[in-house]
């Protein structure tokens, strides 16, 4: 299994991974897996030639995402990047695959001097098991 910066090459293996992987709601009809404005860092995992997992890290928030948690966090809001798109495919989760895509994601916004924060879909009951499990195990 390797982790690698997503290439554009990777477009039409994402959207069918995308497609086929709506397992537990996520990611919701409609999700667009593309590269968007502000985005400043997508990674793929990919497992013997295959695209297994995914996550970007963007600097554009929504305004009152932003505004919220950088007054929890107590910093400016253009110190704040957001964490998106973190799927691993059913067959791969339960490996460290989306701890390891989720690692580098908080590296590469904490070494560009960001505070990393996450966009999730609280109606996925795989992502909140992901992030419940995440955190009794001590994440940042």
């Amino acid at each position: 299994m390797v982790v690698r910066p997503r290439a554009d090459t990777d477009d039409q293996a994402l959207v069918a991974l995308a497609d086929r992987e709506r397992l537990g709601g996520y990611p919701p009809p409609g999700v667009d897996l593309s590269i968007e404005p502000g985005w400043i860092g997508s990674w793929v995992a990919e497992d013997d030639g295959a695209l297994v997992g995914h996550v970007a890290l963007r600097t554009e928030i929504s305004d009152s995402v932003s505004r919220h948690a950088a007054a929890i966090l107590g910093i400016d809001e253009d110190q704040l990047a957001v964490i998106k798109r973190l799927l691993v495919t059913a067959d791969h989760r339960g490996h460290g695959i989306g701890r390891q895509l989720l690692d580098i994601a908080v590296g590469h916004a904490t070494r560009a001097g960001l505070v990393p924060i996450l966009d999730t879909w609280i109606e996925s009951p795989d992502s909140m098991h992901f992030w419940a499990f995440t955190m009794d195990e001590g994440a940042r």
